[in-house]
């Protein structure tokens, strides 16, 4: 099952990364849901993060947007992402970026050395596991449009 889901996001991912500008690199994910309330697909997908372990760092309702505190994806490979929460054609759009890195406990609680995420050339790199965890979240956040 698990295999199936990595299939799915890696197919995803290569079909919105296709769609993106081809002198500029794809760094975001954008998913359109349902929701008509900024607010409450915050609270949906604050308590979505929740539910995988994935921490939250700051929500902010004002300006949209919720970050999140520094997660594993590999071995020693972390990610924190940033979501951007508006409103598009009346419905709510959340847009999915985020920084990795490779580091050890003693670099854990710096930010020097986080790099952006953007869409892998090479498979199997630290940059492709950390797209394909946007890609899963991307995924997951569909499902927050039919959750009541």
């Amino acid at each position: 099952m698990k295999r199936v889901i990595l299939l799915i996001c890696v197919i995803f991912s290569a079909i919105y990364a296709s769609g993106q500008s081809s002198s500029k690199k794809a760094d975001k994910i954008s998913v359109i849901t349902k929701l008509t309330n900024i607010d409450s697909a915050i609270v949906k997908t604050a308590n979505l993060l929740l539910e995988n372990s994935i921490l939250i760092d700051k929500v902010d309702y004002k300006i949209g947007y919720i970050s999140t505190k520094p997660f594993q994806v590999g071995i020693n490979s972390y990610q924190r992402n940033l979501l951007r929460f508006s409103i598009e054609n009346g419905v709510v759009k959340i847009s999915l970026y985020g920084e990795f890195r490779i580091i050890t406990d003693d670099m854990f609680n710096t930010d020097f050395g986080w790099d952006k995420i953007e869409f892998p050339k090479i498979k199997g790199s630290v940059m492709y596991q950390a797209w394909n965890a946007l890609a899963v979240l991307a995924m997951q956040l569909e499902s927050i449009s039919s959750s009541k």
